[in-house]
């Protein structure tokens, strides 16, 4: 029993760091007529409805990765277009690609290409790679309508039956990704800018990075209450040593039953952070937008419990009504679940939850930056040899001193039209780091454009008939 509570306090502890982490979305309401704004939802709903309702599309990517070091180059770099036309509802397909690869180690280089190309056309795929060409017979059913019902079969099949998710239309699917979405992002809402509707990130680390080594490289005798303190700085929260002792003292309270342990759960987000949550409302609104009963979820979480124990019976009893599944866990498990409980599980018989609180706090404050560290050597050397773990710890802080992280970006943009179709897709990741004399960098790109414009005839053609 006391297993099982331990179990299912986690499991909610999880849900509502899930929700706190992803409600992070930024109610965008603006009384403009003129304003238009739709959630991450919706937006990829209408951007995927419209790439497969097209009748024909072009779509262009191509990547490049280039890493220096001291005595090595490498760049990588490939291209492809691909070609969809529905015929009479059947897909003809075309893939166009090629990729090159160039490193050099010490003065000496080695370049590898290749390139290759798809064709599905007649009921034939061809491979082409060179001077050759294979080609084979597709056995399955090419029309658009025929591809989606296979798909829907199969999915609902091994899952959807089983947990009351059946999904009969590529809208269904649509939908119930629109929902997830909107769950996972607070329903975020995106606005439209002239012509587009254009999703946005840029974020540079750099900065944030070089201050917690700085700090990092000098801290190896600090308590981890100092630690967390200064590394909370980093992020915009400032907050003293006693602060955070107060703070998990709040929290860990005696007596305590599931409204107060989800009360004080709220209190310690908001001590630490100076944010107000609510885990009750902020579960019930990822709910609603994700469109899926309890019942359902439910389901789902049998479902998974059956695949991994290999159980014949139901271990989540069925709901009740229409309670959401932050009630239907507050009514089956609330009632056992006793914060001094959750404690005899962690020091044993005698301890109540404050104990557990103290216990935090005495192990904050004894415990250096170094004990941890010592801790992961003997993991990741497998030894208890204070003398060897003791080298790898100091070389590594003495190491950071030489540390320079010159670049730590991260860049994406989507662009969907007023329609929204998707019109391109960017991505870029640059990471540049000095350590002592020597620098590495490593960059990577990448870019994919779609067409909708009607493809000119011959553009899809078997090789046998290719000029």
């Amino acid at each position: 029993m006391k297993k099982k509570l331990l179990s299912i306090f986690i499991m909610l502890l999880c849900i509502c760091m899930l929700v706190c982490f992803t409600a992070c979305g930024d109610d965008n309401n603006d009384d403009d007529d003129d304003v238009v704004t739709v959630t991450v939802g919706e937006t990829t709903q209408k951007a995927l409805t419209n790439l497969i309702d097209a009748d024909c599309i072009k779509i262009v990517g191509d990547y490049s990765t280039v890493e220096n070091g001291s005595n090595y180059s490498s760049t990588m770099s490939g291209n492809a277009e691909i070609y969809v036309i529905k015929n009479n509802g059947v897909y003809e397909v075309k893939v166009v690609a090629e990729s090159s690869d160039t490193s050099v180690y010490d003065g000496d280089e080695e370049t590898y290409t290749s390139d290759f190309s798809v064709i599905i056309k007649d009921g034939k795929m061809y491979e082409i790679e060179g001077d050759d060409c294979e080609e084979t017979d597709v056995s399955i059913d090419l029309t658009a309508d025929k591809l989606i019902e296979m798909g829907l079969k199969a999915y609902n099949d091994s899952f959807g039956t089983e947990v009351g998710i059946e999904l009969k239309t590529k809208e269904d699917v649509a939908t119930l990704l629109a929902g997830i979405l909107n769950a996972m992002t607070d329903s975020q809402l995106i606005t439209k800018t002239g012509d587009n509707f254009v999703i946005e990130v840029n974020v540079d680390m750099a900065k944030t990075a070089n201050d917690a080594i700085t700090y990092i490289k000098g801290a190896q005798e600090d308590t981890l209450d100092v630690v967390i303190v200064e590394l909370l700085k980093l992020d915009g929260i400032t907050l003293t040593k006693e602060q955070l002792k107060t703070a998990i003292t709040n929290a860990f309270a005696d007596n305590l039953d599931f409204d107060g342990i989800i009360a004080k759960l709220e209190g310690l987000v908001k001590d630490i952070t100076g944010e107000t949550i609510n885990i009750k409302a902020d579960m019930d609104k990822a709910q609603t937008a994700s469109g899926l009963t309890t019942a359902q979820l439910v389901n789902i979480l049998n479902f998974v419990d059956k695949k991994a124990s290999g159980a014949e019976t139901d271990a989540f009893p069925a709901p009740e009504g229409t309670e959401t599944l932050f009630d239907y866990i507050k009514r089956n498990y609330g009632k056992d679940m006793k914060g001094d409980d959750l404690a005899k599980l962690i020091l044993g018989e005698e301890a109540t939850l404050s104990d557990v609180g103290e216990f935090i706090i005495a192990t904050l404050e004894s415990t250096t930056l170094n004990d941890v560290a010592m801790m992961v050597a003997m993991m990741v050397l497998e030894t208890e040899d204070a003398i060897a773990c003791t080298q790898m710890v100091n070389g590594i802080f003495a190491q950071m001193d030489g540390i320079t992280v010159n670049k730590l970006s991260e860049k994406a943009k989507v662009v969907l039209d007023g329609n929204f179709k998707l019109l391109s897709i960017e991505f870029e990741t640059e990471v540049n780091v000095t350590v002592a004399d020597t620098t590495t960098s490593n960059k990577t790109t990448a870019k994919l454009t779609v067409d909708y414009s009607a493809l000119p005839e011959g553009t899809i053609v078997a090789p046998s008939t290719a000029e």
